[in-house]
């Protein structure tokens, strides 16, 4: 769109997108940064659970140990790290199933569209 001394004044743009001509582009820096720092805090959170349900695995397998020795005899140290071990590794495992499952699902879902339903 022309003004009156034929500049173009930016009522086209302005219909089209809502801002008006020349307004500044995203800041894709400062977008990335913030990208950057959530990531690495969400790593840092996934970090100190893992390191939290280590922890408790070790609890829950020393109270487990102690009563199984208290029990049976056995001795507590191998019942502790057996226990320990289940502990943490079976939960580990049944969410690795689990994850693995969802994403063969969602790989699925995507060759089972078709190209105009596609995300892209």
């Amino acid at each position: 769109m022309a003004g009156a001394d034929g500049t173009a004044t930016g009522g086209d743009e302005v219909a089209k997108t809502g801002d008006p001509a020349g307004a500044a582009a995203p800041d894709t820096a400062g977008t990335r940064d913030v990208t950057r720092r959530a990531v690495r805090r969400l790593g840092l959170l996934e970090s100190v659970l893992i390191v939290a349900a280590a922890v408790f695995a070790l609890a829950a397998g020393a109270v487990t140990a102690f009563l199984v020795s208290q029990l049976s005899g056995l001795p507590f140290r191998p019942a502790w790290i057996v226990a320990s071990i289940l502990f943490f590794a079976v939960p580990a495992v049944g969410v690795a199933v689990r994850g693995r499952r969802e994403d063969a699902a969602v790989r699925r879902r995507l060759e089972s569209m078709s190209p105009s339903e596609s995300p892209d």
